[in-house]
């Protein structure tokens, strides 16, 4: 406990981001940010396609 782990060749130190609701991944915590704002990107893009969708889908409707 409080020391490094390899898992799957990743090593995972204390103090990473190790999990959510759809899988694991590692973040250093020097790294959160841009992960944060990377992740902030793809869910507005996501959001577009979801309303690009929408919008087509009412057109054949």
């Amino acid at each position: 406990m409080g020391e490094p782990v390899a898992l799957g060749g990743v090593v995972v130190n204390p103090g990473d981001i190790v999990a959510d609701d759809d899988g694991v991944i590692v973040i250093p915590p020097h790294r959160a940010e841009e992960a944060l704002t990377a992740v902030e990107a793809i869910v507005a893009r996501e959001a577009d396609l979801d309303a690009e969708v929408a919008e087509l889908r009412s057109r054949i409707a």
